[in-house]
């Protein structure tokens, strides 16, 4: 028998390249796996990723500051800034 699927959350992933960030995503998933390979669809720039970043987010955090047009849909720096997000070291 297979085991239940456990419920869906949200996750935060960002992609970067060797030097830059490529993009990033708010992403509905049962697990971290699926999180990147849902967020890797949104991105049409899969060649030159060198580093992801998955963390899940607590769903009261996302609607209180993630508006519904920015969930499920490739984030440039621009727009995760205006968001409150910041680069490691900031």
């Amino acid at each position: 028998m297979k085991p239940p699927e456990k419920p869906a959350q949200w996750f935060y992933v960002s992609f970067s390249g060797v030097s830059a960030l490529i993009g990033a995503a708010f992403v509905e998933a049962s697990s971290k796996r699926a999180a990147v390979k849902a967020a890797r669809g949104l991105t049409p720039i899969r060649d030159v990723i060198a580093d992801v970043l998955c963390l899940p987010v607590e769903s009261k955090d996302l609607q209180r500051h993630v508006p519904v047009a920015l969930r499920n849909k490739l984030l440039t720096e621009s727009q995760i800034r205006q968001l409150g997000g910041k680069r490691p070291g900031e």
